[in-house]
């Protein structure tokens, strides 16, 4: 479970990245 968890808040930051370095 602690696994998912890092896996999925990882995922938000790159998205969320990603979305910045779009605009």
């Amino acid at each position: 479970d602690g696994k998912v968890l890092l896996t999925r808040s990882t995922l938000k930051g790159m998205g969320r990245v990603l979305k910045q370095e779009v605009l």
